[in-house]
């Protein structure tokens, strides 16, 4: 099955259908159609749906803990690497 990502025209927009057509206020696209996909990719849509937001502390380490976390860009809390 085919995944389909709702997305909306992004603010101040025109975005048309590959046959020229105005697209509605929210529609569905195949992400993975070269066509949506580099709207996507430019920022001409926009997804409507809810992101899930990764809980980030902005606590400073305690004074003397080297031990830090990063958030890796998979959302995966990793040990963050310490240079020297």
């Amino acid at each position: 099955m085919t995944e389909m990502k709702t997305v909306s025209a992004a603010a101040g927009r025109r975005v048309v259908a590959p046959d020229g057509t105005p697209v509605p206020e929210k529609f569905q696209v195949n992400p993975a159609d070269p066509y949506w996909a580099r709207m996507l990719r430019e920022g001409d849509l926009v997804s409507e749906e809810t992101p899930v937001q990764a809980t980030s502390s902005h606590e400073e380490p305690a004074h003397g803990d080297e031990t830090s976390v990063t958030q890796a860009a998979s959302g995966h809390e990793e040990p963050a690497h310490e240079h020297e």
